[in-house]
């Protein structure tokens, strides 16, 4: 087939955006990736069957930087945000040639009609379109969703809950097809060598001192609080918390207040942050819901499958997207409470449990198929497309 993919977003900060290039073309569909900006990580890819098109030919750094700032960082922020947005309304009568022709139309990501706005998503016709968040919001945001949800021919989501949600939510005709947010190839070797020499060293200090690596790896947000396991680690003997992500003003609180208390790793693009987290003995992952976020509590993190794939027990909080993943499967625990004593009765329990969890970790990885997954979405979507113009 010929699949026309259009995406607001920087394949650096989604990995399941690059699981999908990476699958189609082993399905071998001719496939094009518009995107506003032409995007640096794109020929890393080495993909086959895809040619990838831009609006610009690059962000202006400076738009994109991190800043200690805070004025300067929300007024780059802005000003990026709204070139974004210009670019994005500029797609549909750019590429029209492409998308007349395109078997299938597959929009990626809410953010790309937030910035497209109504008149993009009415200059698109019979699209598929992947919510990989689930945004409930209230004013004109939630019109956009709603709008380019009901708009969609078919939608996908990453997760079983959210399927059900958004049907109910925004009143749509089908069920949404679910593509889990597993990377399509994952080395399954824990210990690799670390690319990153910065990394690499502060790993080999902390195996150095004999202790096992509890690793946090992903965003850092309030939404994702390491403050209590920080706590927990602290009171045990033989455990350091090891923390991989970009840099946030939430981190810069954590260095203040609790320095020299976790060990900062930095941060590297995928599909490099794999090599650090095969080196986790327990992996953390938390979502705790902030500013009514639903999308925390049915969470469908790519990082349970890239745990999983080492076979790296879990310590998570509760909420039912890590519980009817994580816990159900039997490759981790549930904490009731995120409290010092709570995750230090997990810590325990996982260490005495090591083994049996983490061959549970690998046969949950083993259970999903992304290409039977994308496969099915599409068999979904072209029997959609077919009925309506048979009409």
């Amino acid at each position: 087939m010929n699949i026309v993919l259009i995406t607001s977003e920087r394949l650096c900060d989604f990995p399941p955006i690059i699981t999908l290039l990476h699958t189609l073309d082993r399905l071998e569909h001719k496939v094009t990736l518009i995107t506003a900006y032409r995007d640096p990580d794109f020929e890393k890819l080495t993909l086959e069957q895809t040619r990838h098109l831009c609006i610009a030919p690059a962000v202006d750094e400076r738009l994109t930087r991190y800043y200690s700032n805070r004025i300067a960082a929300s007024l780059a922020f802005r000003t990026e945000r709204l070139l974004r947005s210009h670019h994005i309304r500029q797609i549909p009568k750019k590429f029209q040639t492409e998308l007349n022709c395109a078997d299938v139309v597959w929009i990626l990501h809410e953010n790309t009609f937030l910035l497209g706005g109504k008149a993009f998503a009415d200059r698109m016709d019979s699209y598929l379109y992947t919510m990989y968040e689930l945004c409930i919001k209230n004013g004109s945001v939630q019109k956009i969703y709603d709008y380019a949800a009901s708009k969609a021919l078919l939608t996908v989501v990453p997760e079983y809950n959210r399927a059900h949600i958004a049907k109910a939510y925004y009143a749509l005709q089908h069920m949404p097809t679910i593509i889990p947010n597993k990377p399509l190839e994952h080395p399954r070797e824990k210990n690799l060598p670390i690319s990153d020499p910065d990394i690499a060293e502060k790993i080999a200090a902390i195996k150095a001192q004999k202790k096992k690596i509890v690793m946090y790896m992903g965003i850092l947000s309030s939404e994702r609080p390491l403050e209590p396991v920080i706590e927990a680690v602290n009171h045990m003997e033989g455990y350091v918390l090891a923390v991989l992500g970009g840099r946030t003003p939430y981190l810069d609180r954590l260095e203040k207040t609790m320095a020299g208390r976790f060990v900062y790793l930095g941060s590297v693009k995928p599909p490099y942050h794999l090599e650090v987290a095969s080196h986790a003995d327990v992996a953390y992952i938390s979502y705790v819901a902030n500013n009514r976020s639903i999308n925390a509590v049915f969470c469908a993190p790519n990082k349970v499958y890239e745990f999983a794939g080492f076979g790296i027990p879990m310590l998570c909080n509760d909420n039912p997207g890590l519980k009817y993943t994580v816990e159900h499967s039997g490759m981790g625990i549930c904490v009731p409470e995120l409290t010092t004593a709570e995750i230090t009765t997990a810590l325990k329990q996982i260490d005495a449990n090591a083994v049996v969890m983490g061959q549970a970790a690998n046969n949950y990885y083993d259970s999903e198929s992304v290409e039977r997954t994308v496969m099915h979405t599409l068999e979904q979507y072209m029997k959609i497309k077919e009925g309506k113009h048979n009409k």
